[in-house]
């Protein structure tokens, strides 16, 4: 390992340090090995060493004002078997400065918003969309904006003009971002508790969402969220016309394409079960309208069955891959317990193609600064289910963390 990250590292935090306002820093390492075989890829085999140095730093100009910054500064170290690569960056995830009038709260920059009730698939994560399923997160970052918040007794009003990360890769590349303006109210009504927001972007076009949560018990609460999207892209077969050759000659010519849509529901729904011992249950069954439909990835699979793809054909049908979610139904399973020890496990299955992804992390507080961390995901299903068809088995992630 090179010695000069540890070192920039170490700087910077003695730099920090000398500040009136003390920030929160946090350093992480973590190991990952992966490797699977993929019938589209070959056999994949990658080892990667991740150091994070996670910054969070508040001041308060003012008795009413604040300045938040939380950045990342991270180096990985990537060795696959015929190559190796190295990477540095710094990572900005949250920028902003936020004042207090009275019930209101206003605040312009980068800033984390999340406004969703999910786990698994999250509709209404709109601007600042993170990975739940991740072992590790390098960064987690927010969007620019500029928002105004209205808060009552039991119920608030969100104004905010933001850009929008779209989160879907067109031939390799992602979209670039767009702007939007948009409303969102919450009200909490004794056990029930929901909100509805409207929001219209320059390249969306609209898109109009609500949740809610409803507290049956002390253990027990169902919830769910959907969202309508005006615009969206999209991937799909292209189901060429037969020509007529022999069953032994193929045409090299794409399989996938992207497309853009009109109209789409995202929608999760499930139950949030909490035991007295300390462990919690979450069982959901989401629906994007957005993914790739069934009979898009049964004609891979149909054509899978035949001659060897040839090169165009491999690498166009990729694009079945590119969008947030592989398909569009899919139930997940979460459970996990607090404690010293914090175990958790998932399961997601998606029926379409038979794909089942099974993650498995636990974390030990040694201390209140220091926590070793373990993760395992497998992925399991017939070799052209969508999951191994990525060209991933197992994963393995094993790390520290310590905050100073």
């Amino acid at each position: 390992m090179s010695l000069r990250f540890p070192l920039i590292m170490i700087l910077l935090c003695c730099g920090l340090a000398s500040e009136a306002a003390q920030p929160d820093v946090q350093y992480r390492v973590l190991g990952s090995n992966a490797k699977g075989d993929s019938v589209l890829r070959g056999p994949q085999r990658q080892q990667l060493l991740l150091q994070t140095l996670d910054l969070q730093w508040q001041h308060q100009p003012g008795a009413n004002q604040q300045i938040q910054l939380a950045s990342t500064l991270w180096r990985t170290d990537q060795q696959y078997p015929a190559h190796a690569t190295s990477e540095q960056k710094l990572e900005f995830s949250e920028a902003y400065w936020s004042i207090d009038a009275g019930n209101w709260s206003f605040s312009a920059g980068k800033r984390k918003r999340d406004f969703d009730v999910n786990y698994g698939l999250r509709p209404l994560d709109l601007f600042s969309p993170t990975d739940t399923l991740a072992l590790y997160t390098v960064v987690a970052p927010g969007v620019w904006q500029a928002s105004a918040d209205w808060f009552g007794s039991d119920n608030a009003w969100t104004l905010l003009c933001n850009q929008t990360e779209l989160g879907f890769r067109r031939y390799g590349r992602p979209l670039p971002a767009s702007t939007g303006c948009g409303a969102r109210y919450f009200q909490q009504s004794g056990d029930l508790e929901w909100q509805a927001l409207a929001h219209y972007d320059a390249d969306i076009g609209w898109r109009l969402g609500a949740s809610q949560v409803w507290v049956l018990n002390d253990s027990l609460a169902l919830q769910g969220s959907l969202l309508w999207q005006q615009h969206y892209w999209t991937n799909q077969w292209i189901h060429w016309p037969t020509p007529g050759l022999p069953a032994s000659i193929t045409v090299d010519r794409p399989l996938a394409d992207a497309v853009q849509r009109q109209g789409a529901w995202q929608l999760s729904t499930g139950l949030n079960y909490t035991h007295t011992a300390g462990w919690n249950l979450l069982l959901e069954y989401s629906y994007d309208g957005q993914a790739s439909a069934d009979v898009h990835w049964q004609a891979l699979q149909q054509r899978l069955q035949g001659l060897p793809l040839q090169a165009l054909e491999r690498q166009s049908s990729l694009q079945l891959f590119s969008g947030r979610q592989l398909t569009r139904q899919q139930w997940l399973l979460h459970l996990r317990a607090e404690g010293d020890w914090h175990p958790s496990l998932t399961l997601l299955y998606q029926p379409a193609v038979t794909g089942l992804l099974i993650s498995g992390a636990v974390s030990y507080s040694v201390s209140d600064k220091f926590k070793i961390n373990l993760g395992i995901k497998h992925f399991a299903g017939p070799a052209d289910s969508s999951f191994r068809l990525l060209g991933k088995k197992h994963e393995v992630v094993a790390g520290a963390q310590y905050a100073f």
